[in-house]
């Protein structure tokens, strides 16, 4: 095993093989087998369909939502989507991997990482750019709205010309880390001093007990997130 996620109640594991195994509640499918029925054991994940012939190597799960991304750089998703946290332009929740959609902001794109929140999924691509998904805010500007397919997250402002290396995908919350060590959040409360929302990222307060750190790693939970 390489690695684990965990969501609300279901559990997923990454094994050496490239394929993935999850156990626990699957009321929306999030167990990726093409049923809805829960288990308390290790299950492998339906292999019949868009993860044929793949090979997993990153995963990610929260609430009822499971995401993975293939060594070709495409991301899958399965289980709940009532707010498009799957990404394949549709609201419809799924038994079995769907593919991302990739017509728009991740044309000609490669994933290698993906974050999966509680209503919202996002992907590092190999470029230093993030896409997210569902309902928002995304990061891209726009306000709490919906999308099934993947935006960009706004760069134009203290991203710009920097390269993002992790995306961490929270309840409310969304962080990023840059290659320079930089911290920056967008939504309920990004960190930056204020309890103002944010609609597209903002530099984390480093006044304080940040202040001449670099951040290496960021997780985020419901409505909390913790750097490294």
């Amino acid at each position: 095993i390489t690695q684990v996620a965990a969501g609300s109640e279901h559990s997923c594991a990454l094994a050496t093989d490239g394929t993935v195994a999850c156990w626990g509640d699957n009321a929306y499918g999030q167990l990726g087998d093409g049923t809805t029925q829960s288990r308390q054991w290790p299950g492998l994940v339906d292999r019949g369909g868009v993860l044929r012939n793949k090979t997993v190597v990153g995963i990610a799960a929260k609430w009822g939502t499971t995401c993975a991304v293939t060594s070709d750089g495409m991301v899958a998703c399965w289980g709940a989507n009532y707010h498009g946290q799957l990404g394949n332009g549709s609201t419809t929740n799924s038994k079995s991997p769907v593919m991302v959609d990739r017509s728009g902001a991740l044309f000609g794109k490669q994933v290698i990482q993906v974050s999966v929140g509680a209503r919202r999924s996002c992907a590092l691509t190999t470029d230093g750019t993030v896409t997210c998904w569902g309902f928002g805010p995304l990061g891209d500007g726009g306000a709490e709205v919906q999308s099934t397919r993947p935006v960009a997250v706004d760069t134009s402002g203290v991203l710009a010309g920097k390269l993002i290396v992790q995306v961490a995908a929270g309840g409310s919350t969304v962080c990023l880390v840059t290659t320079d060590g930089g911290l920056y959040c967008w939504g309920g409360n990004a960190g930056d001093g204020t309890y103002e929302g944010s609609e597209t990222p903002v530099a984390v307060d480093r006044s304080g007990v940040l202040a001449g750190k670099q951040a290496s790693q960021v997780a985020t939970g419901g409505d909390v997130a913790c750097v490294v």
